[in-house]
């Protein structure tokens, strides 16, 4: 993925925005991870591991884990944070370099971003043994929670934006085919919807926040309008009445055959 086609700021403003992200998705991923048969004493890739926090989790399962990502600064965070874990810079169009295949491959919120996920899905087949499992997350920017119109400006946008860079925030939906038509069998697919609590329910306007240098830069909305987005989606966040959800999430899994 080049670096200029990623929509979310990165630095340390995406390194607290992936944080909390974690902190909400990781309870459901180690759960498609234990249904998926990952298991102490397998090697584990986590491909756009963004500040490692995937990686370090999946370690305390008893695997081998390495985390690659395209971005230096997230990968100078994960190192300094996990320094007993392997890192490396790397993109997933350079997967086939890796000197070593992974009984697990996995990837969390990257395939949306990138102009041709397919090829990408191909890359993690190459680094996955013959038997192994890879194991997809993805968004579906389909539907809010609430139903407030601030959160359908938002949904509108974060879609529109990485849309104009390459990508589809609607891919979720779409793994579990793109599983089949390369080739792995096994397939299971599960869709996760969380409702966002503690700092969670910050994702929302984080995420507003991540997203808006790429949407002034695309023209999709003004500055003003991005300032009143943000302040009625934050009154909504702050409000103990209101249940926020995170974007829907699809989470497929399959295995390589033999």
């Amino acid at each position: 993925m080049a670096a200029n086609n990623y929509s979310l700021a990165t630095g340390s403003t995406g390194a607290e925005r992936l944080a909390v992200l974690h902190a909400a998705m990781w309870p459901s991923t180690r759960h498609i991870l234990e249904q998926a048969e990952l298991r102490q004493g397998m090697s584990f890739l986590d491909v756009g591991c963004g500040i490692g926090l995937v990686t370090a989790s999946a370690t305390e399962m008893g695997v081998t884990a390495m985390g690659v990502d395209l971005d230096e600064g997230f990968i100078e965070t994960a190192r300094k944070a996990h320094p007993q874990i392997s890192f490396k810079v790397q993109s997933v169009d350079e997967l086939t370099s890796l000197n070593q295949r992974y009984d697990f491959v996995y990837a969390r919120y990257l395939l949306s971003h990138l102009k041709n996920p397919a090829a990408a899905v191909q890359g993690m087949i190459s680094a996955t043994k013959a038997g192994g499992t890879l194991v997809l997350e993805d968004v579906d920017f389909g539907y809010a929670i609430p139903r407030a119109d601030c959160l359908r400006r938002y949904d509108d946008l974060y879609r529109a934006v990485v849309r104009v860079r390459g990508g589809d925030a609607l891919l979720g939906r779409h793994l579990a085919k793109m599983l089949t038509d390369a080739g792995l069998v096994d397939i299971h697919e599960r869709v996760q919807l969380t409702l966002a609590e503690g700092e969670s329910r910050r994702l929302t306007s984080m995420t507003l926040s991540g997203i808006a240098g790429s949407i002034l830069k695309e023209g999709l909305a003004e500055e003003q309008e991005l300032n009143r987005l943000y302040n009625d989606i934050y009154q909504l966040e702050n409000d103990p009445d209101v249940e926020i959800g995170v974007a829907p999430t699809y989470q497929v899994w399959g295995r390589i055959p033999t």
